[in-house]
């Protein structure tokens, strides 16, 4: 009779529990419904008038035939009217290199750590207004001789020194000075016809047709200048209309005075070009570079956006803007972008554990070493891990029969794994493979805490059991790391931290799962964690049952 009242309490008591839940999801999952709406309303209502928000997808396919590819992508350059408020660039199989800080050129560099097909993505968000921020106008360009020089010789693409760029000069040349002569070679190039069919960009070509696209009369006019002696540069860019099959568009930089001045022989703009005009690459004629074995594909998508409310101008800051993450440097969002796939990878181990009924080790575990792979290149994570985890056990089977406190014997295992670490990288340093700068990203306090742990439980339970845990370990690692790979999701949580709302209320909802797991079905008992040695983990082996679907 107790023990009915006994259970009876029990199951009031689990009611009540499972009631206080199901109001604590829907709680968090309203919350998070209510804060995806109020962030969508407000987005871009911080324009101004006339301002617009745009991005620019760039999109490049190419194959590399051994590692070591490199590929420079030239991110947009602000003006006076078109600012930079964000980017991302996804790169699975690269690894950054550098950012190159030049006069004409600031390419982020990735290069492939191996052989294969890749897919490279950039997305820039761009605020363009229609005033001018004098701050961004054009200032003195301080050239040396050799700098000067660059810009007034010959290139194969731009031969200003043939007989065909000589013949044209000389009927605009007569006594004009220089920013006369510069005018006139302007007003040829756009008499030029446009060829609408997009095959004539050749110069020679251009000057004995009279017609070229909008490439080959840039490149006619930049070779009228410099055969002149004016120091003249190709412009690639885009102009800001919404498409999603956007091509380059090229124009004329011209130094006039110390300051580059930008001439458009296409759409007839000289001096001053409209605010949708957004260059990529000065002093050259194409967004990105790579070896043409290669044989790269570009596709470009201009698309409008929505804008934060304080990056748009006139707009002062408000307490609001702590909850608008996308106001943040790029560097920093990328930073937080990790950060925030942590409850992500939480849920999946959650999953895996209440549902599935398979054990890791930890929480974190999976998650972490899922990241390392991601962020650190392949063979050095694979070669350090393994050089860890085997001095690292190997390392505490030299001392049987030790019995340890649990920080003297962490301790030790963390010393072991940081000499294992280092051994790694000089072992690839021997096969003449250079370590990533960014091994440091590994995970080695989870690499010294997971040693430590399959060696706990190989003596509490058995070797069996701590090595299965360890391949479970893996497989859950592996499903994060599928999670994460495409970069999209991180992207997505730094603009809508709200979700993870969602994402709470779904581990609650896992946690308070009371029904069926996978490995309680017959057919896949195997999912289960062999008995131990413990009498704890025997206990929990015998408490689950085995059904039968």
């Amino acid at each position: 009779m107790v023990r009915n009242k006994t259970q009876e309490f029990s199951g009031q008591v689990i009611s009540k529990r499972a009631k206080n839940y199901t109001w604590a999801i829907a709680a968090l999952a309203g919350a998070g419904l209510v804060a995806l709406v109020a962030r969508t309303l407000v987005a871009g209502g911080g324009l101004a008038s006339g301002d617009s928000a745009w991005l620019l997808q760039w999109t490049i396919d190419f194959r590399a035939s051994k590692p070591g590819v490199v590929l420079e992508v030239a991110p947009p350059w602000e003006t006076a009217y078109a600012r930079v408020y964000g980017q991302s660039l996804t790169h699975s199989g690269l690894r950054l290199q550098r950012l190159k800080v030049a006069q004409n050129s600031r390419a982020i560099v990735a290069v492939t750590k191996r052989a294969g097909a890749f897919t490279v993505t950039a997305e820039f968000n761009i605020h363009l207004s229609p005033r001018s921020r004098q701050s961004n106008v054009p200032r003195a360009a301080k050239l040396t001789a050799d700098q000067r020089e660059l810009f007034l010789r010959a290139e194969p693409s731009i031969p200003a020194d043939s007989v065909e760029v000589e013949s044209a000069l000389a009927q605009l040349a007569g006594d004009a000075d220089t920013a006369a002569l510069t005018e006139a070679v302007y007003e040829y190039a756009t008499r030029l016809r446009h060829d609408a069919r997009g095959r004539i960009d050749d110069v020679v070509e251009v000057l004995r047709s009279r017609q070229g696209t909008a490439l080959g009369r840039a490149r006619a006019m930049t070779a009228l200048c410099r055969a002149a002696r004016i120091p003249a540069r190709i412009v690639t860019g885009f102009l800001l209309e919404e498409t999603y099959a956007a091509v380059p568009h090229h124009w004329v930089e011209v130094l006039e005075d110390g300051v580059w001045r930008p001439y458009d022989p296409r759409y007839g703009y000289a001096g001053d070009l409209p605010g949708k005009y957004v260059p990529v690459k000065r002093g050259g004629e194409s967004v990105f570079s790579i070896d043409e074995s290669a044989s790269p594909q570009a596709r470009y998508v201009i698309t409008r956006a929505s804008i934060p409310a304080a990056i748009s101008s006139g707009i002062e800051k408000n307490v609001f803007d702590v909850l608008d993450l996308t106001r943040l440097p790029p560097d920093t969002r990328s930073a937080l972008a990790v950060l925030l796939l942590l409850p992500v990878g939480a849920l999946i181990t959650t999953f895996a554990r209440n549902v599935v009924g398979v054990r890791t080790y930890g929480t974190f575990s999976p998650t972490l070493l899922a990241m390392a792979a991601i962020y650190v290149d392949w063979l050095t994570a694979a070669v350090v891990v393994g050089v860890v985890t085997v001095i690292g056990i190997g390392g505490r089977a030299l001392l049987p029969g030790l019995r340890l406190a649990h920080v003297p014997r962490l301790s030790i295992v963390f010393t072991l794994v940081a000499i294992g670490m280092v051994l790694g990288v000089s072992l690839m340093a021997y096969g003449d493979y250079v370590a990533a700068g960014l091994v440091v990203l590994l995970p080695i306090v989870i690499l010294t805490n997971l040693v430590d742990r399959v060696y706990s439980v190989a003596d509490e339970d058995g070797l069996r059991v701590a090595l299965v845990r360890l391949a479970w370990t893996a497989v859950v690692g592996l499903v994060c790391f599928l999670v994460f790979l495409n970069g999209r999701l991180g992207d997505a949580l730094v603009r809508y931290p709200e979700l993870h709302l969602f994402t709470i209320a779904l581990i609650v909802s896992i946690a308070n799962y009371r029904g069926r797991r996978l490995s309680n079905l017959r057919m896949l008992h195997w999912l289960t964690e062999p008995a131990g040695r413990n009498p704890r983990t025997k206990a929990a082996a015998r408490r689950a049952p085995v059904t039968e679907e």
